[in-house]
């Protein structure tokens, strides 16, 4: 006998073709049964993709990646669950919907799965390789005998995942795992690869030959004379949440990740100071949220120059950063954003009084060039602004729609249903040719001749690196983990190139400083390798 108790949902509505009922975005449900069952599978649909916190009794929360339509999902079973999930977007609908459960069924046996056996493991360190054979991303869970983790996975090609085994996980030198997936998941698993280290992700070692080496020589000679250069993000926090915002493609993350310095200006200039470098570009979310920068310029070494965006809204208090010296700074930009400003006005009045202490010619105005910011406020008038002041170029960027959700994509090699199947190379041998430089792998130097730092002194060799740690996971690829933090006695950055195949998607700030010295990691080496989110 089986009793449901729904609290936050709506009444059952009938499609003609089962019963359904409604989620609120928060919600709960209780499950009475005459057996304790290992898992529930729930029959789930929903208008579009969605993410599901599901909270359990002893406060672990499962994460659930819900497709578009009606599908099966299993969950560990439990007698009590708490539903938290983002609203979904329905015409003419104006209730706070979330997604339409239909069925749900106890069972001691996996919807899917798939073991698999790494003998001899050479790190602890575990590549997969997988292509995803259907429109939609999706998700799957990796099983060990002590730890389970669900993985988002997507479509477009060959893709990849990452992860670290536990030392109680490895067995006689070896590691079992099990990966579980929806039945309905077309994947299919082409490489599973053990690196001998750390930094041999793919096992891309074994392709190198006397060009990489050559290759990697005139890099290393291409830059050895040069200092490091700094972007740090002073906050990860803003002031504004404009809705063409790159950290707005995960905001329900961005929102409600700690943001704030622990560390005093005293500190950060010390830390800064050590690492000597030639420019220190400040940047955030919003810079001035941390009240003590305007001092800590006073104390960073003279030969550092300095740049910084700001959005110049409340908390740039203009008594406080009235005694810069423009001497120390190459710019700064100014982000204008008019949805976010009652009066846009006021943005043009404070940068006139700013003038008064600061060169308006090392002064830039930015903005983007979405639909609701040029209704509000006519490009033309920050150039005639910036040319009445002589102030630096604007940049009026244009706006693209970064929202690809409803984008479907299929493997470009082929529209076949391939089945999927336990064999897997355990050596990764690549198969998709391209001509296009930025997805094939060159040797980068950030990490060595540029860092990227968070609020906490963390330090990463890239915008990705930072971004994709924060908003992701730090596994999917080396250079995604902090190299270290620059509070600590003993950090050092890199001291030679690392190699990367993501320069198709590398951010403007760090194309800027590193493209110069990029070389191919090995000639006559056309081969587009897996990518990761």
């Amino acid at each position: 006998m089986k009793i449901i108790f729904l609290t936050g949902w709506f009444n059952k509505e009938n499609d003609g073709t089962r019963e359904f009922t409604w989620a609120k975005p928060i919600c709960s449900l209780k499950v009475r049964t005459e057996k304790i069952f290992k898992y529930l599978n729930l029959l789930i649909g929903s208008p579009e993709e969605n993410l599901i916190k599901i909270k359990y009794n002893d406060n672990s929360i499962k994460e659930l990646s819900i497709k578009r339509g009606w599908h099966s999902y299993q969950i560990p079973y439990a007698e009590k669950l708490s539903f938290e999930s983002g609203k979904l977007k329905i015409d003419n609908d104006f209730r706070s919907l979330s997604f339409m459960l239909s069925k749900i069924e106890g069972t001691d046996e996996f919807i899917s799965n798939e073991s698999y056996v790494i003998e001899n493991l050479q790190s602890k360190w575990i590549d997969i390789v997988y292509v995803l054979h259907d429109d939609f991303n999706s998700s799957i869970e990796l099983i060990t005998n002590n730890n389970s983790c669900i993985y988002p996975i997507y479509t477009g090609g060959e893709r990849s995942i990452s992860f670290e085994v536990k030392e109680n996980e490895i067995k006689n030198g070896a590691f079992e795992f099990q990966i579980k997936k929806d039945s309905s998941i077309n994947l299919q698993i082409a490489s599973i690869i053990n690196r001998k280290n750390f930094h041999d992700f793919l096992g891309l070692s074994q392709f190198e030959d006397e060009s990489s080496l050559a290759n990697r020589r005139e890099v290393i000679q291409k830059v050895e004379k040069e200092r490091l250069r700094i972007q740090w993000f002073v906050t990860w926090k803003c002031n504004m949440s404009c809705e063409y915002c790159w950290q707005e493609s995960a905001g329900d993350i961005y929102r409600n990740m700690g943001g704030k310095t622990t560390k005093t200006a005293e500190e950060w200039s010390v830390a800064i100071n050590r690492l000597n470098p030639s420019r220190l570009y400040l940047t955030g979310g919003e810079p001035s949220l941390y009240k003590g920068i305007p001092q800590m310029f006073q104390m960073l070494n003279k030969d550092t120059k300095l740049d910084m965006t700001s959005n110049f809204g409340k908390t740039f208090d203009l008594n406080q950063w009235k005694n810069l010296n423009p001497d120390q700074w190459n710019f700064i930009y100014f982000s204008l954003h008019p949805t976010q400003w009652q009066n846009i006005d006021d943005f043009f009045n404070k940068l006139e009084i700013f003038f008064e202490t600061f060169d308006s010619k090392k002064v830039g105005i930015e903005m983007v060039l979405h639909p609701k910011n040029i209704k509000l406020l006519n490009p033309n008038r920050i150039i005639e602004f910036s040319q009445k002041y002589q102030m630096a170029e604007p940049h009026l960027d244009p706006f693209v729609d970064s929202n690809a959700a409803d984008i479907k994509r299929k493997d470009s090699r082929s529209t076949e249903k391939i089945v999927f199947k336990q064999d897997f190379d355990k050596q990764y041998r690549p198969t998709n040719l391209t001509n296009d430089s930025g997805r094939q792998p060159i040797y980068c130097t950030a990490g060595w001749k540029r860092i990227n730092i968070d609020f906490e002194g963390n330090a990463f060799t890239c915008l990705s690196a930072i971004d994709r740690s924060k908003l992701f996971h730090t596994s999917a690829m080396p250079h995604y983990n902090t190299i270290g933090n620059i509070f600590n006695e003993d950090f050092k950055i890199k001291e030679s190139p690392i190699p990367c195949w993501e320069s198709f998607r590398c951010s403007a700030c760090d194309y800027q400083d590193l493209q110069h010295a990029w070389v191919k990691v090995k000639n006559n080496f056309k081969y587009q390798l897996p990518i990761v989110e």
